[in-house]
């Protein structure tokens, strides 16, 4: 259960990202993940 919920807020996530890059016309956006980027 705790995957799925996991996965449906990745994908809620990454919908709200692609409406925003299309409102504001980006049309490429290189993003890390937050956890990967150790010493930031």
């Amino acid at each position: 259960m705790k995957i799925n919920n996991t996965i449906q807020q990745r994908i809620h996530r990454d919908r709200v990202k692609s409406e925003l890059m299309d409102i504001f016309d980006v049309f490429y956006a290189d993003c890390s993940h937050p956890d990967l980027c150790i010493s930031c």
